[in-house]
């Protein structure tokens, strides 16, 4: 066993065949998931991780997407199980969201950690997956997202948005309305993130938390109907849709709040009504009769 995972390391570390590589990187993280508790599995994880953090801190290295693809499986490995090392690996990649070259793929890679895995890491293989994984990784990890969105410059802003775009759109609905409030601030942000895929995630996260809107959410409704509107006009017709149900879910607000928006989203809503695409055209129509 351990001859065969220092094959799959150095196969995954050395590899220039991507193919060949990822599935080295899986297969080694699938057989870490199911290695037994000890000491053995601690330095395996430590020496892999040492020189994981080797290729990826010289920015020359040939093999720095390699050694990031063998880390992000591990780190899917270790926390399907709970295992205590994952915060090491968590740790590394939030600091790669800074990185000038691998910070896209970093936020990229944050949905495979949240997503169900099709093979190697589910229940189908036996993998060791614990309940409710997705929302410890949430619980643990958000305030570490916040401060590192904060702290960071703003070009880099883009990469913690859609960091926090696919982890908050793999949670449970429940979830995600308990705790999207507390992130009003980045959610705010990520409407207005030049992604479109970071815009539609993030849509599709808020109308369920407008339908019940907390308080801290009224108080920021002028910023949240604002961003609302701008999304009207998006070249994706998917965007313009989820925009318009985020607005119809606002008659959800108490009457006083939302009537002094009334009139400016009711003539933006008529402007959407002449989209060409007749599947928009047609949700303008019933959230107008419906504002």
């Amino acid at each position: 066993m351990e001859r065969l995972l220092f094959q799959l390391e150095e196969l995954s570390c050395s590899c220039s065949h991507l193919l060949s590589y990822t599935s080295a990187a899986k297969c080694f993280a699938g057989l870490i998931n199911k290695k037994p508790l000890g000491d053995s599995l601690d330095d395996l994880i430590q020496t892999t991780m040492k020189r994981v953090c080797s290729e990826l801190g010289c920015t020359s290295s040939p093999v720095r997407i390699q050694a990031f693809t063998l880390m992000i499986w591990v780190a899917k490995a270790l926390l399907l199980r709970y295992h205590p090392l994952f915060s090491l690996l968590t740790d590394k990649l939030f600091s790669l969201l800074d990185d000038p070259d691998l910070g896209p793929m970093a936020a990229d890679s944050f949905s495979l950690l949240m997503s169900d895995s099709a093979d190697v890491l589910n229940r189908g293989c036996h993998a060791d997956v614990r309940i409710m994984y997705r929302q410890r990784f949430f619980s643990e990890n958000s305030a570490k997202l916040v401060q590192g969105f904060n702290a960071a410059p703003q070009e880099k802003k883009s990469n913690y948005l859609k960091a926090l775009s696919n982890i908050v759109n793999e949670l449970p609905k429940q979830v995600q309305v308990s705790e999207l409030p507390a992130l009003l601030s980045l959610i705010l942000e990520a409407l207005t993130c030049p992604d479109q895929s970071v815009q539609l995630s993030t849509l599709s996260c808020l109308e369920p938390v407008l339908m019940n809107p907390p308080q801290v959410l009224i108080q920021q409704l002028e910023a949240l109907v604002s961003r609302l509107l701008a999304l009207l006009c998006s070249p994706a017709m998917k965007i313009r849709i989820a925009s318009v149900r985020c607005i119809h879910a606002l008659s959800q607000f108490p009457v006083h709040e939302v009537l002094p928006f009334r009139a400016r989203v009711l003539r933006a809503l008529a402007q959407a009504l002449d989209d060409k695409k007749r599947l928009c055209s047609d949700v303008p129509g019933v959230a107008r009769a419906l504002l």
